[in-house]
């Protein structure tokens, strides 16, 4: 697609290697990783598929065979999110608009017919 896609290469053993740190995070620690009460087995099983070899400092499936797909899910979307800086986006975002909102009145409305 001309103009419509950029290319990224991942260093995945870098995104495991940070997962293995968030998901090590104290509850309620700051970047703590959030894994809902509802998570399916399967999806703990593949995400605990893997483990890095020290010697290498690689990441290797521990039993041949066995799937590994949401933890490469799981690495890929920590890997999306490093991309959009998602750690710099601040929680109080909306409400920071809306307090600037009732200071400002609605500034956008103001010019009939035209956004800007």
């Amino acid at each position: 697609m001309a103009g419509g896609l950029q290319m990224w290469f991942i260093e995945t053993n870098y995104f495991k290697d940070k997962l293995s740190r968030l998901v090590g995070v104290e509850r309620g620690g700051w970047g703590e990783w959030h894994i809902p009460d509802t998570i399916s087995s399967v999806y703990l099983e593949q995400f605990c598929s893997e483990h890095k070899i020290v010697q290498t400092g690689l990441w290797e499936i521990k039993k041949a065979g066995a799937d590994n797909h949401y933890f490469d899910c799981t690495v890929y979307s920590l890997a999306a999110a490093d991309m959009l800086k998602v750690s710099a986006m601040r929680a109080d975002v909306g409400r920071m608009e809306e307090s600037l909102r009732k200071q400002k009145g609605n500034w956008i409305n103001k010019r009939p017919g035209r956004w800007v």
